[in-house]
């Protein structure tokens, strides 16, 4: 896909190739850009970004220089973008398709669309081609506290489409399939209440019950150390629905939406 990826690493690529961007200020005032896409992004807020927070007096001239090098970065890779400047700042144009991060947000409406027509598999078809869209975490090689603060947003919603990936396939019947993914979810995310919940249905639905209830133990444990505070009341049922031998389970839907402890 020609265009700017900033799901992962940044990376550029257009018909005449993939350039590197060795600087990092030209990857962070790029990324600050991607970020606020067809926005005018202040000239402050790129410096700030830059240079977290302690920008040098040559700042602002130093952004012009990276905005100039990026123009003929972006031009000569033939990427269907461009950097206008604004009487505040710059604005980065590009179309929807050509920016990883707007594409991931179109699949997931059109996943919701389908879900709420009741077609679970086209919902999770695009599901999976939303979350293949990802290569890491946002902005990988541009640490800057600030940018990473403002990419974070994007993590919460990579999180909240893999929890509803994990609850379609769990109402398919697809449980023993994806509790290793599950597993894997909860060690990189411990304060997301709805995977848990999903690994301990996925762990009952499999004969598994003892397991499913250390995973509670766990949540409980974890949201305690992490944050003061006691499994929601959603779990807490789930519990109880489990040790009384499963007849009365929730459905997955109960864990919706997906909320982040603390």
């Amino acid at each position: 896909m020609d265009g700017i990826r900033i799901l992962g690493p940044l990376e550029i690529e257009g018909h005449q190739g993939i350039p590197r961007l060795d600087s990092y200020r030209q990857r962070a005032v790029l990324g600050l850009l991607a970020l606020n896409a067809d926005r005018v992004t202040p000239m402050e807020s790129l410096t700030d970004a830059v240079w977290d927070g302690e920008p040098p007096a040559t700042a602002r001239s130093q952004i012009q220089i990276c905005v100039s090098a990026l123009r003929r970065i972006i031009t000569g890779s033939g990427c269907p973008a461009a950097i206008e400047t604004r009487a505040s700042g710059y604005r980065l144009v590009i179309g929807e398709s050509a920016l990883d991060s707007t594409r991931f947000d179109e699949l997931v409406a059109q996943a919701r669309t389908y879900e709420n027509s009741g077609n679970l598999t086209g919902a999770l078809g695009a599901l999976r081609l939303a979350l293949g869209l990802w290569r890491g975490t946002t902005l990988a090689d541009v640490p800057s506290s600030r940018i990473q603060r403002i990419a974070y947003q994007l993590t919460e919603r990579r999180v909240a489409a893999e929890l509803s990936r994990f609850r379609i396939e769990l109402v398919l019947g697809r449980a023993r399939e994806i509790i290793p993914d599950l597993q894997a979810h909860v060690d990189t995310h411990p304060l997301w209440e709805e995977a848990y919940g999903y690994l301990m249905l996925a762990l009952h639905r499999c004969g598994r019950s003892a397991e499913a209830l250390e995973v509670y133990r766990r949540a409980r444990t974890t949201l305690i150390q992490q944050v003061g505070l006691e499994p929601s009341e959603e779990l807490r049922i789930l519990e109880r629905a489990i040790l009384e031998g499963g007849a009365n389970l929730p459905r997955p839907s109960l864990f919706e939406p997906a909320r982040r402890a603390g």
